[in-house]
């Protein structure tokens, strides 16, 4: 027989304290209760009122829905142990909080208000365990809990989808925000925008699905800037990529595979336009090169100037030459003080010197 005999009744009690290593109380122990005639054990054990404020756990207590509903503790339920554990299958309410120690280990229940069934169908549970969160929901009436958040003990925050897979994790010590699930409108958005400022593609890049406004500028470290689109120009406001002010390149750039810059050896003095145009300078200096494959052998032949594809093609380290016209002075190597004007003008010519031709094929033999 328990410390209370089996019918005493308590319907008052200002101040209940316990203090002791291993109570199980169960249907058939009854203190301050109203004995109840019913069929389901539950009516037989609800007291008037249990108000609670000192409270020791030394080892463990089960309450089976002892407190329903009308339990308060007013003081922090303390475990002096290890191994205490605290289970109310009821409905508790506590004023002060509970210490759990420091290995205790909580789980809560959320328990739909249903009259005719007053253990009620569970929803939602919350577990709390070692500095980890896990909150939970549609635990019954079928076995397909799904998780809804989670902080684990490195403080890492998964969001979960409403599947049960994960949707968001949060990597505070290293800094990372992973969208990890997809749909069709999945991203980041800002404001009331329909539209996601940011997605992400299957392979992780980034996809800005709206206008970007780079207030600052965009500053490439490493890797290229790459743009996919294939809008033609027609204006200076047109196409796949339109920049208001000036552009401003330290290198060599190519524009619908024509190269623009200085060619070969990068020589500030020299200019190029045209694909393969002074592609073998080394260090020859004050070059013009305007056509495709112009001056494409020159490599220490300085003032040249040659207009026309292939023009000056042969000249290596021939100066002061002068070729306009496809072909023109195209077998040049070491000649110097040369003009050839049109087509084929001194095509043959490799070493003379001082020399002037007008004309398509003018001079197309001398050497």
């Amino acid at each position: 027989m328990p410390w209370l005999a089996k019918h005493h009744r308590l319907h008052n009690i200002a101040d209940f304290a316990l203090n002791l290593s291993d109570i199980m109380i169960n249907a058939n122990q009854s203190f301050g209760m109203r004995r109840v005639h019913a069929t389901n054990p539950i009516e037989h054990m609800r007291p008037n009122h249990l108000h609670i404020r000192n409270f020791t756990l030394p080892a463990s207590i089960t309450a089976l829905l002892m407190f329903t509903p009308y339990a308060t503790f007013s003081a922090p339920i303390a475990g002096d142990t290890v191994n205490a554990n605290l289970t109310v299958t009821g409905w508790g309410k506590f004023t002060n909080g509970v210490d759990l120690g420091p290995n205790g280990e909580a789980l809560f229940n959320w328990l739909p208000a249903d009259p005719s069934n007053p253990l009620g169908t569970t929803s939602f549970d919350i577990a709390l365990a070692q500095g980890a969160f896990l909150w939970r929901d549609s635990i019954t009436p079928t076995p397909a809990a799904r998780n809804k958040m989670r902080l684990d003990p490195s403080n890492n925050l998964t969001l979960y989808a409403p599947n049960g897979t994960t949707g968001l994790l949060l990597n505070p010590a290293d800094g990372k925000i992973s969208i990890l699930a997809t749909g069709t409108n999945s991203g980041i958005f800002f404001g009331n925008n329909s539209t996601p400022t940011l997605k992400a593609a299957t392979n992780g890049a980034a996809i800005f699905p709206s206008l970007v406004t780079l207030q600052n500028g965009l500053q490439l470290t490493n890797g290229s800037l790459q743009i996919s689109a294939t809008t033609l120009a027609t204006s200076s406001t047109t196409g796949a990529l339109t920049v208001t002010g000036g552009i401003g390149a330290g290198k060599d750039s190519y524009f619908n595979g024509v190269r623009v810059g200085r060619g070969g050896g990068n020589y500030s003095c020299n200019t190029v336009i045209g694909s393969a145009s002074l592609a073998s300078n080394t260090c020859g200096t004050n070059n013009t090169a305007v056509g495709a494959s112009s001056l494409y052998s020159n490599s220490t032949g300085s003032f040249n100037t040659a207009s026309g594809p292939i023009a000056l093609y042969s000249n290596s380290t021939g100066n002061f030459n002068t070729a306009s016209g496809p072909f023109s002075l195209y077998s040049n190597s070491t000649g110097y003080y040369n003009t050839a004007t049109g087509p084929f003008s001194l095509y043959s010519n490799s070493t003379g010197y001082y020399n002037t031709a007008t004309g398509p094929c003018s001079l197309y033999s001398n050497s």
